[in-house]
């Protein structure tokens, strides 16, 4: 008996097997045409096309501070100064990161503007109105009166702003390239605390760092949290939160943190994504942030990280958090 032949769907194939496609993919069709359009503005003024992707570096700037950002810069405020005080013996740090008069100069310090605000979150344009760098300034003024804190508490400006990873980049000849730079703005849209992060990071590992039994506590107590962390949390957004309160010890805790999933889990793969949440200020990661709109070119303006935020901390209460886009 001759098996019954498969319905066929309009293109002549089985309709469990799927046609070849055909044409040109939309987004290839968009991307070219937001590029050709892109060519020819700066073709024809060439100061209006900076000017735009400057507006758009400053919009994806403002989307990626929405979320767990200022959580993690008041986190790394007060577990900076507990590490601090764990090193030095002495509850000062703490105590005065913890003083109403932190919140006063806070205040004071959002109302004037800090003058590092700008570079470390804000990029080194203003066109966007200001309500687009109130994220910027939320954080700036935080940095502002933590430093302060640790002043107080006998530190010196320049470990304060260390403590805070806020030291001065300098202006060498790599930096100052990277100054009202577009181009660098998109591909490095937050420098001052990253790089603080990692160098800060690298320097209280070293052995001449490590002289007196408080150094060695402090950074013990980083990388002990962070191995636990690791191996307990599941999303990457709660190692991010540990990492920030780590202050500048956070690339000791992250690492520890990538060995305890791998520890826990028995999977690299999985120890590696662990240390997904290393960015001390926006939960978006390289391939979320700069390769993702090559892929995709709507991802050039990223998603709210303020509905992430509220998808986590929905999850940390308990709660079902509202329908977003």
């Amino acid at each position: 008996m001759a098996q019954k032949p498969p319905d066929l769907d309009a293109s002549g194939q089985p309709p469990d097997i799927d046609a070849p496609s055909s044409g040109v993919s939309p987004w290839l069709v968009g991307a070219g045409a937001v590029g050709a359009g892109a060519l020819g503005l700066a073709l024809h003024n060439p100061g209006m096309a900076k000017t735009a992707v400057q507006g758009l570096n400053e919009l994806r700037r403002a989307l990626m501070l929405s979320g767990l950002a200022l959580p993690k810069s008041t986190a790394g405020a007060v577990g900076g100064a507990a590490l601090s005080s764990i090193e030095r013996g002495s509850m000062a740090p703490l105590k005065e990161m913890l003083s109403m008069q932190t919140l006063r100069d806070a205040k004071t310090a959002f109302q004037e503007g800090t003058p590092y605000a700008t570079e470390a979150y804000g990029g080194s344009t203003d066109v966007l109105p200001k309500i687009f760098h109130l994220p910027g300034r939320l954080l700036g003024a935080g940095d502002t009166a933590a430093q302060k804190a640790f002043v107080r508490a006998g530190l010196t400006e320049e470990e304060a702003a260390k403590e805070m990873l806020q030291a001065p980049l300098g202006n060498g000849p790599l930096m100052s390239s990277l100054k009202d730079n577009p181009v660098a703005d998109y591909l490095l849209p937050f420098r001052r605390t990253p790089i603080n992060q990692f160098t800060e990071g690298f320097n209280a590992m070293k052995p001449s760092n490590l002289a007196t039994r408080g150094q060695q506590a402090a950074l013990g107590a980083a990388i002990g949290a962070g191995t636990l962390t690791g191996a307990e949390a599941e999303d990457p957004k709660t190692i991010a939160l540990g990492t920030a309160m780590a202050g500048r010890r956070g690339l000791p805790f992250a690492a520890a943190a990538g060995v305890g999933r791998y520890l826990s889990s028995g999977s690299k793969r999985e120890g590696a994504a662990a240390m997904q949440g290393l960015s001390p200020v926006s939960e978006y990661s390289l391939s979320e942030g700069v390769i993702g709109p090559f892929q995709n070119p709507l991802n050039v303006i990223p998603k709210p990280a303020a509905i992430g935020a509220v998808d986590y901390l929905g999850k940390l209460i308990g709660a079902k958090p509202p329908d977003l886009p």
